[in-house]
């Protein structure tokens, strides 16, 4: 009897352990000790990117090129004081984008939420981030919580419904099962994105209590419950301010009130001005920026792609001139580097390959039951067939 109670002791003991070393706190010391060693100029590398959507379209026909190319990318720095091999961020809440057929299709997430089943969500959660660490991806743009709020919300498919607690409990499965395989899973898109149309140019203006109650319920889950590496921000803003300048959005709600410890970035061409307040709000990472990027002409469209052209590459003047304090750019890398550490990517983890194949029976498999278990049928009490009364009605309606 002594000897087991001393094996339970040292099991318990080294248990404790080890959820210590996995800990935000450790992630974060390591963290803090890497940005320590680098120079102004890598700290500022660090948060913005190279977009590389252009990998899937004409503009580059290597198609050998293309595989090493994700939708976005921190590029990698020497420095001998540090290793650094640079972060790959790649689409999406369907599984691995422009994968040439190498990985799962997987099925919308609308249809997901219909299983109500918690551990297939997870296990489609985990089957996609193996497959994602698999071509060396470290972050996964997805899944979206956003509220199916319009029928025409052309994002509406990759989300869960119209329901905060059961967007909540899907999110927070499914961030659980792409994290347990060691890669970050994003959130998106923070908050209030419920149409396309204007999207941009749009202000959601919702009340602190239906914000908190509807809009930020499902990333409150996942963050508290999946431990969140990655949060993107909106297109649209809230209460007319922009959300990835939204310093009350991103400072006082999500890092003072609900806790987020991972990093913070913007949509693809979020940021939308070389202000220096898109730094100041909270906003750690820029992906990526370009001043023509979202130009309607189509013979120019790509003039500006690359990291030369973002507007954050004037952060390291903004900090010489007193317009931004060094401690944000730090506080800012701080928050990229600690959630790399706590998913365990800075070393050993697998190069960009975007072509690899990693489907298997096992997730053709899971990706059939899931699509089975996501059936909806409904009982015909005297709607069907349809009067044609009842279609003009419908159509009027």
């Amino acid at each position: 009897d002594s000897a087991l109670i001393i094996i339970l002791i040292v099991c318990f003991a080294r248990k404790n352990e080890e959820e210590e070393m996995n800990s935000w706190d450790i992630s974060y010391q390591k963290a803090e000790e890497f940005v320590n060693k680098l120079n102004l100029t890598e700290k500022v590398n660090l948060l913005f990117g190279t977009q590389n959507m252009k990998g899937s379209s004409n503009i580059i026909e290597d198609e050998s090129e293309k595989q090493y190319l994700c939708a976005g990318q921190i590029d990698p720095f020497e420095n001998p004081k540090v290793k650094f091999k640079g972060m790959c961020l790649q689409d999406g809440p369907a599984g691995v984008r422009s994968a040439k057929g190498t990985s799962i299709s997987w099925q919308a997430s609308i249809n997901s939420a219909a299983t109500f089943n918690k551990k297939l969500m997870y296990d489609v959660g985990k089957a996609q981030g193996e497959e994602f660490k698999k071509k060396g991806i470290n972050t996964v743009l997805g899944p979206c919580a956003n509220m199916l709020r319009s029928p025409q919300g052309g994002r509406s498919w990759e989300s869960y419904g119209d329901d905060p607690f059961l967007t909540g409990i899907c999110s927070k499965e499914v961030v659980k099962g792409i994290q347990s395989s060691g890669v970050i899973a994003t959130l998106k898109h923070f908050v209030g994105n419920d149409q396309e149309t204007y999207r941009k140019a749009s202000s959601s203006n919702i009340d602190l209590q239906v914000l908190m109650d509807i809009y930020i319920e499902p990333f409150y889950r996942a963050i508290h419950d999946a431990d969140l590496g990655a949060i993107m921000t909106a297109y649209n803003s809230i209460n007319n301010t922009y959300c990835n300048e939204n310093n009350h959005l991103l400072e006082d709600i999500l890092r003072d009130m609900l806790g987020f410890r991972g990093f913070i970035m913007s949509d693809w061409w979020g940021v939308y001005s070389d202000h220096p307040n898109t730094i100041k709000s909270g906003l750690d990472l820029n992906m990526p920026g370009g001043y023509n990027v979202n130009s309607n002409d189509e013979e120019h469209k790509y003039d500006n792609y690359g990291r030369e052209h973002s507007y954050w590459t004037h952060l390291e003047d903004y900090v010489k001139e007193n317009k931004v304090e060094e401690k944000r750019i730090i506080d800012a890398a701080t928050h990229i580097i600690a959630t790399m550490y706590q998913m365990n990517q800075m070393e050993d983890f697998p190069d960009i390959d975007l072509y690899k194949e990693v489907k298997t029976e096992e997730t053709k498999k899971l990706q059939r039951i899931a699509a089975t278990e996501s059936q909806v049928l409904l009982k015909n009490e005297g709607i069907l067939p349809l009067k044609k009364q009842k279609i003009s009605k419908i159509a009027k309606s």
